[in-house]
């Protein structure tokens, strides 16, 4: 008698587990649901592509103000020194060029 009276009262603790975890699960996935639609509706907006573009295009702009080539920054070469600049032909200054070609 003893032993069906401490499966009954496993069973039951058992049974109450499950029930608890089911409940905390729905409770919390509904808490962390709202979480994420708060984060995501009350984010801020970060570095986009459109804002890049914008800086490349200040940056550029500067650098044909300077007069120099905004494609090569200027060095007339690549980085590691090995291929000259198409757009300047290597002399690192701006040069106006008709892209109108037809």
């Amino acid at each position: 008698m003893a032993r069906s009276t401490i499966k009954a009262i496993i069973l039951l603790a058992l049974l109450t587990m499950s029930s608890c975890s089911t409940f905390m699960s729905d409770v919390m996935s509904s808490v962390v649901e709202s979480d994420i639609s708060n984060g995501i509706y009350h984010a801020k907006p970060g570095v986009t592509d459109k804002t890049k573009k914008k800086q490349k295009d200040k940056n550029d702009a500067q650098l044909i103000a300077s007069g120099k080539c905004p494609v090569c920054k200027g060095m007339g070469k690549s980085a590691d020194g090995k291929y000259l600049c198409e757009a300047c032909k290597g002399t690192g200054k701006y040069i106006v060029t008709n892209n109108n070609q037809e």
